[in-house]
């Protein structure tokens, strides 16, 4: 390859000024450069949020199956819209112990929201469903509606947490009327 170079070059096929190395301009390498590192931040960002979610599972590793899934969800949703409220943690424990029967602490509850991502992909919502049948899917939506509702306000973020649970679940808008409609009815009636 270099040979050819050189013997075009000593015919004078080639400018005998012609590197043998091609020169790339600042403006030609920036695209690259730019590319390198959006790829590594996103690189970074799949370690960040894999190191998050095993400290996660390390957290809860006592803890039963189906209080981990229980806890991991409704962490999740408190954090959705970036704040976890005392009474979200609170109402996380109590919610725990009387689903599950399993007794948490507030601190552990804390802990474990701390750890929670704000920003959840739909494969994380799909993780959420492994495993459970209709009505554990059901019996979770209504306490993360429980916890959504804690501060009075439903934010955006919130909403897009509850519509990607609810899609990950499959329930349909007949089913989460339902839901609602019973979840009214049982408020009213305490």
């Amino acid at each position: 390859k270099d040979g050819g170079l050189a013997a075009a070059k000593a015919v004078g096929l080639l400018p005998a000024d012609l590197p043998d190395e091609p020169s790339i301009s600042l403006g030609q390498r920036v695209p690259t450069i730019l590319w390198g590192l959006l790829l590594a931040a996103v690189m970074v960002a799949a370690v960040k949020r894999r190191s998050r979610r095993n400290g996660l599972a390390a957290q809860m590793s006592d803890l039963p199956q189906r209080t981990q899934v229980l806890l991991n969800v409704l962490c999740h949703a408190a954090k959705s819209d970036g704040r976890i409220a005392a009474q979200e943690i609170g109402l996380i424990a109590e919610i725990t112990r009387k689903m599950t029967g399993t007794d948490v602490s507030h601190s552990r509850v804390e802990q474990i929201a701390a750890m929670a991502e704000k920003k959840l992909m739909p494969k994380d919502f799909e993780r959420f469903a492994n495993g459970l049948d209709a009505d554990g899917r059901e019996s979770i939506v209504k306490a993360v509606l429980l916890v959504l509702a804690a501060d009075n306000k439903l934010e955006k973020a919130e909403q897009r947490f509850l519509n990607g649970l609810i899609s990950a679940f499959k329930v349909s808008q007949l089913q989460f009327q339902r839901i609602m409609s019973e979840m009214r009815e049982e408020k009213m009636a305490s």
